[in-house]
C-alpha cells in the first residue's frame, strides 16, 4: 500500500520554445537535447541572475529545463509530422510572479536557437500555468 502526504501546493509555469526550421527532426531534436542540459541550465541561470540581481538562489532552483518531441498524424492518415521543443518550468511555492523571469529565459533560449542552423525567423512559444501537490518529503 502507497500512502502519499500532502504538504502543501506548488505552482509549475512553463514556457514552451518549437524548434521550427527547414532541418530534420533529428537535427531539432538534438539541438533541444544540447540546449536541455545540465550544463546549460547553470549558465540560463547565470544570465537570469545577471539580469535579476534580487532573483534568490531558492528561486532559481526552481526552473528546469526540458525537451520534448511529438509525433503526429492526421485522421486521414495525409499529414503526419514531429514537432521539437525545449521547455523552460518554473516551480514557485509562495506569492511570487515568474512571467518576467520566463519571458527572459524564453528570449535568451529563443536566441540560442535563431544561432543555429535549424532554426527560421519565426519562433513559436507559448506559455502554460498549472499546478501539483507535492509529497512531503
Amino acid at each position: 500500500m502507497l500512502v502519499l502526504a500532502i504538504a502543501g501546493c506548488s505552482r509549475f509555469y512553463k514556457t514552451v520554445i518549437l524548434v521550427e526550421g527547414p532541418a530534420s527532426s533529428e537535427a531539432k531534436l538534438r539541438l533541444a537535447k544540447s540546449i536541455a542540459s545540465e550544463s546549460r541550465l547553470i549558465h540560463l541561470r547565470a544570465q537570469l541572475k545577471a539580469q535579476f540581481p534580487s532573483l534568490s538562489a531558492s528561486r532559481l532552483e526552481g526552473l528546469s529545463l526540458t525537451w520534448s518531441q511529438t509525433t503526429f498524424q492526421s485522421v486521414t492518415g495525409q499529414d503526419s509530422g514531429t514537432s521539437v521543443s525545449v521547455v523552460v518550468t518554473m516551480r514557485i511555492d509562495g506569492d511570487f510572479n515568474p512571467t518576467p523571469i520566463l519571458d527572459a529565459a524564453r528570449k535568451i533560449i529563443e536566441a540560442e536557437i535563431a544561432r543555429s542552423s535549424v532554426q527560421t525567423p519565426t519562433i513559436t512559444s507559448r506559455k502554460e500555468e498549472g499546478s501539483l501537490r507535492e509529497p512531503l518529503s
